[in-house]
């Protein structure tokens, strides 16, 4: 709540309503993380980020100012999750070439049919 409190009272511009909702995020992750309370630091930004959205919506943020914090966490999103996939190749493919190497001096097309069928569900999912 308190960073609800802190961006219905500050000038509503886009960079501060921005880092408003940086500093929520990694600020509690760390302190629910890092301190010996037993709480889920991901379960606490998942909560805390859908009641500052809600509230945030409703009672605070202009249509304009929503518009620009919504592509930014959207530019976010996509370059984490192309991180996500990038090390998730890479992994695989090492494991793939290691696995091979192993068993094996050619690669089967059984197992070039595993990992595109895997490549295919991870960007299903």
């Amino acid at each position: 709540m308190t960073f609800y409190y802190w961006m219905k009272y500050t000038p509503k511009i886009d960079i501060l309503v921005v880092s408003i909702t940086f500093v929520n995020a990694f600020l509690l992750f760390f302190i629910c993380e890092f301190y010996s309370w037993n709480i889920s630091g991901i379960l606490a930004v998942v909560f805390s980020s859908l009641l500052l959205s809600y509230k945030a919506k409703l009672l605070v943020i202009e249509e304009n100012l929503l518009k620009g914090l919504e592509t930014v966490w959207g530019f976010i999103h996509f370059c984490l999750e192309s991180i996500l996939f990038l090390l998730t190749g890479i992994i695989m493919g090492n494991e793939f070439l290691l696995f091979s190497k192993k068993f094996e001096k050619f690669i089967l097309i059984k197992e070039l049919l595993i990992i595109t069928l895997f490549f295919i569900l991870m960007n299903i999912c």
